[in-house]
C-alpha cells in the first residue's frame, strides 16, 4: 500500500462522491497509523468539499496532528491552509474568525488583508447570493442588483455600483433592519470595503450617490417583489455578466491610474 502521501493523493478521487474518498480514508487506515502527521489535500473551486471529512479523520486518529493542504489550480506549490491541533488551541469561548473563499484562501473577515481579496471571490460570491434572503420570484442575485445600480452612475462612479456590496462575499447578505440591530455588522463590512477600495485604488469613502442609486433600485425592486414581478438569471448568467463588468471597470480604473501618476 502507497504510504499516504500528499504527493500522491489523487484528488480527483477525494472530489467526486464522497463514499469515495471516505473509502480512499479506510483503505489508508492502516498505513496513517504509522505517522505522526497526516496531510490531507483538497484541489481547485472545490477544496470545501473535502473539508467534509475532516470529523471523519479526526474521529479515526484522535491522537494525530493533521494538515490541511490546497493545491490552486495552475499553482506548482502547495498552499498551507490550516492544521488542527498544531499551535495554540482558541479558547472554548472564542470562535474561529477564519472562512474559506472559493479561491481557496483562508481569510479573517474582521482583519482581510489586501492580499486576502481576489475579484473571482467577488464575482463567486455575487452571482450565488440572492437578494431578499431567496425572496425574489427566482434567482435575483446580489451582482445582478449591482449591475443595475451601477446603470444609475456615471463612468467614475460605476466601479462603486459594482462593489458597493463587495462586503458580502466574507459577510453575507443581511437584510437592512438586521443591520441596524448588529452594530458590530456594519463597522466590519466598512472596513472590508476600505480593504477593497485600496486594493482596486478606489475614491473612499464610497460617494452618496452610490447610495442614492442603491436606494433607487432598492426601491424598484420592492415594487417587483410585492407584484411577484421580481425575477433574475441563472447564477451562471449573473456570473458572466457581471464578470464582465466589473472586468472592464478594473482595467478602465487601471488605466485612469496609470495617466495620473
Amino acid at each position: 500500500m502507497n504510504r499516504w502521501n500528499v504527493t500522491q493523493w489523487d484528488t480527483r478521487a477525494i472530489l467526486t462522491p464522497p463514499d469515495t474518498g471516505l473509502t480512499k480514508v479506510a483503505e489508508a487506515a492502516e498505513d496513517l497509523q504509522q505517522h505522526e502527521t497526516i496531510k490531507v489535500m483538497a484541489g481547485g473551486h472545490y477544496a470545501p468539499g473535502p473539508l467534509r471529512y475532516v470529523q471523519y479523520l479526526e474521529k479515526m486518529f484522535p491522537q494525530k496532528k493533521f494538515e490541511y493542504l490546497m493545491q490552486t489550480e495552475g499553482a506548482d506549490k502547495w498552499i498551507y491552509l490550516w492544521m488542527n491541533n498544531c499551535g495554540e488551541k482558541p479558547k472554548q469561548d472564542e470562535e474561529p474568525r477564519v472562512i474559506m473563499t472559493p479561491s481557496g484562501k483562508m481569510v479573517n473577515p474582521f482583519d482581510l488583508k489586501l492580499s486576502d481579496i481576489e475579484t473571482e471571490d467577488i464575482v463567486h460570491h455575487l452571482a450565488r447570493i440572492c437578494r431578499f434572503n431567496g425572496g425574489a420570484n427566482g434567482h435575483y442575485s446580489v451582482a445582478e442588483h449591482s449591475i443595475k445600480v451601477a446603470g444609475l452612475l456615471p463612468d467614475p462612479l460605476k466601479i462603486w455600483g459594482l462593489l458597493h456590496d463587495a462586503g458580502e462575499p466574507y459577510l453575507g447578505d443581511v437584510r437592512r433592519p438586521l443591520r441596524k440591530r448588529f452594530g458590530q455588522l456594519e463597522a466590519v463590512e466598512k472596513k472590508i470595503l476600505q480593504q477593497i477600495a485600496y486594493k482596486f485604488d478606489l475614491v473612499w469613502p464610497i460617494p452618496p450617490e452610490v447610495f442614492l442609486a442603491d436606494d433607487e433600485i432598492l426601491k424598484w425592486e420592492l415594487g417587483e417583489l410585492e407584484r411577484g414581478q421580481l425575477f433574475g438569471n441563472h447564477y451562471q448568467h449573473a456570473e458572466i455578466m457581471y464578470r464582465k463588468a466589473l472586468d472592464y471597470q478594473l482595467r478602465r480604473q487601471k488605466h485612469l491610474m496609470k495617466i495620473m501618476k
